[in-house]
């Protein structure tokens, strides 16, 4: 338990903390903010600015805003707020990622399809070439002088 002093539009009262963690506290006091306020609790020489989520005769639960450190709390010695982690906040940074993998995907993409192609062309080539070769024979058995005289 830990001595503490809550501040609101409608409560200026001491306070026992019963439960605290990184995210919030329960308090124990003769009268408990409405849920739903904003207040700030003073432990020590830090201030927390929270909002009442739940509150009943004697009793009340507080989120913070920030998330804070339990051993700075109970010590009174310390920052009492931990800091943050950043987040993004702005679509964009997130889309990063995905842009990169889709951008290597696409890629490999290009270099199948260029791989293909080449295949492609050297198969048609190839099957021109035996094409002409066919036609040339052709040609060669029905032209003039050929060894096909006499037939009729």
């Amino acid at each position: 338990m830990v001595r503490a002093h809550l501040r609101s539009n409608y409560v200026d009262s001491d306070v026992c903390v019963l439960d605290i963690s990184t995210r919030g506290l329960s308090a124990s006091t003769a009268s408990p903010p409405a849920r739903g306020e904003f207040v700030s609790i003073s432990i020590g020489a830090n201030t927390l600015v929270g909002h009442v989520k739940w509150s009943g005769e004697r009793r009340f639960g507080i989120a913070f805003r920030e998330r804070v450190s339990v051993i700075a709390a109970i010590s009174g010695e310390g920052d009492l707020v931990m800091p943050t982690r950043r987040v993004p906040n702005d679509r964009s940074d997130r889309r990063k990622p995905a842009a990169d993998e889709r951008s290597g995907g696409r890629k490999i993409e290009l270099l199948v399809f260029a791989v293909a192609a080449g295949m492609a062309t050297v198969l048609l080539a190839d099957l021109v070439a035996s094409s002409l070769g066919s036609l040339q024979t052709v040609e060669a058995a029905l032209a003039p002088g050929s060894q096909g005289k006499g037939v009729h």
